[in-house]
């Protein structure tokens, strides 16, 4: 896997997934990074050589919304393109 970076803010509450301890929630936010995985591949920008970001928040798992943030407008734009928004 690429050098993407998730960040997860649930129920107004910031989550490091490498301290989830319950079963459950780490089910969901791996569930969450694999789909953007599938979706997003290893992508990386080819002038900046930097790989997307991704901020997940919602107040719960099945009200969750992905913000990506990129070192460019360009590797914005393509990660849009492969996740289909």
């Amino acid at each position: 896997m690429s050098d993407i970076v998730f960040a997860f803010q649930i129920g107004g509450k910031s989550i490091n997934p490498e301290e989830v301890e319950d079963e459950a929630l780490l089910e969901e936010i791996n569930y969450v990074v694999a789909t953007i995985y599938d979706q997003v591949g290893d992508l990386v920008c080819p002038e900046h050589k930097e790989a997307p970001r991704f901020l997940c928040t919602g107040n719960n798992f099945d009200d969750i919304s992905v913000e990506t943030h990129a070192c460019c407008q360009k590797l914005i734009k393509e990660v849009k393109k492969r996740m289909n928004v």
